[in-house]
């Protein structure tokens, strides 16, 4: 039997459940389905009353329970799931104390899809009970879909206390409680950020802060971007970068200037080029001349570009030309043409003549067009547009 025959079969299972107009809709739409299966999924949707497990017992098809399908077929059943709404609910909800684990993360992640309110309780009850970190990856994420504040304190003590789910689910607790947007969120995350002894948890709590946006959070992160454990820095310079808050610019310079990670400097350079504020022009000059790590120089040029500040201009000509990296070079071009400054035109065409990469003399000649044509345009500078684009 076919991989695709199976996760057919089971997502005609799922759908008998959700009462006999669902049976029937696939009764008389399906073509790819032998007529067999569908003489079963109708039988099952004239016995709502049985047990899901007794059903795939005594039919002898819970065998087709261990194999995931194709991400393309499942898509299909959910689709169909979409289609039936509310009315799969009881059925899907069901399925949640079924005894296979695969079946439960289906019918969490399905009932995220369908979004009835009704799933929330169980749901719920699937992320803080369930012994199968899968499920609850996947409750998780389906309360995040549902965006019901009911969700808010469960996720809080699974963001602190299930050690499996974040290891395995990542940031994906905190990323939920961010789409949320309860500010009641706030202060226990706060409060995990400082006190946790576990790395993740704060690292987690930081990110979950920068996408609630809430300003109460700006002074505590600050504070944890002195944390030893370079992830919580990390997270915690994303998150100020989200908040925007000018308190951040001078702690954000201080990582620029002297976090040993690179990849932290990095971040806070772009960080700071988003955040726009010109107290960072200076510090991004000696990193993009200085900072012995050529991303951090990229990303000093990447944000000088977008800070749209002329004293950048002689530094950026110097690293177009002279620097032996062709990323720096790249992104210095690139940040010139965003600065619009026509004494950049003959260093440009100094490049053409002499730079041997042609993905260097390609964005030489986008930033020649890109200053004639603000020229061109009384009242505009290249710099004006700088919507959100990414380093090179």
């Amino acid at each position: 039997m076919t991989r695709r025959r199976k996760a057919i079969w089971l997502g005609s299972i799922l759908l008998a459940l959700a009462g006999g107009i669902g049976g029937y809709y696939l009764y008389q739409q399906s073509t790819a389905i032998d007529r067999k299966v569908c003489e079963l999924v109708y039988e099952a949707a004239g016995y709502p009353d049985s047990s899901m497990g007794k059903r795939l017992k005594e039919w002898k098809l819970d065998f087709l329970l261990k194999e995931k399908p194709k991400p393309r077929e499942r898509d299909v059943v959910e689709k169909e799931l979409v289609a039936i709404g509310h009315a799969a609910t009881p059925g899907l909800v069901s399925l949640l104390d079924y005894e296979n684990d695969t079946v439960r993360e289906y019918a969490a992640e399905f009932l995220g899809c369908v979004g009835d309110a009704r799933a929330v309780e169980p749901l719920i009850q699937a992320l803080q009970k369930d012994t199968d970190f899968r499920v609850r990856v996947e409750a998780a994420r389906a309360l995040g879909e549902m965006e019901d504040k009911r969700a808010v304190n469960p996720l809080l003590q699974a963001l602190k206390n299930d050690e499996e789910l974040r290891r395995c689910g990542q940031n994906l607790v905190a990323r939920v409680i961010g789409k949320l947007g309860d500010k009641g969120a706030v202060e226990p995350l706060i409060q995990m950020l400082q006190t946790e002894q576990d790395m993740d948890v704060r690292r987690y709590s930081a990110y979950a802060l920068g996408d609630l946006g809430y300003k109460r959070a700006v002074e505590p992160l600050i504070k944890a971007l002195q944390d030893e454990e370079p992830w919580v820095c990390e997270d915690a310079v994303e998150a100020l970068g989200k908040l925007s808050d000018t308190r951040a610019v001078e702690p954000l310079i201080q990582v620029l200037q002297k976090n040993h990670y690179s990849d932290i400097r990095c971040l806070s350079a772009e960080t700071l080029g988003k955040m726009g504020d010109k107290r960072a022009v200076e510090p991004l000059i000696n990193s993009l001349l200085e900072d012995n790590d050529k991303e951090v120089q990229r990303s000093a040029a990447y944000a000088l570009g977008k800070l749209g500040e002329i004293r950048a201009v002689e530094p950026l000509i110097h690293t177009l030309l002279g620097s032996h990296i062709l990323e720096v070079r790249k992104e210095s071009a690139k940040a010139l043409g965003n600065l619009g400054d026509s004494r950049a035109i003959s260093a440009f065409e100094e490049a053409l003549r002499k730079d041997e990469y042609p993905e260097v003399r390609e964005k030489c000649i986008e930033a020649i067009a890109k200053i004639k044509s603000a020229a061109a345009q009384p009242g505009q500078s290249a710099t004006s547009p700088a919507p959100a684009s990414q380093p090179d």
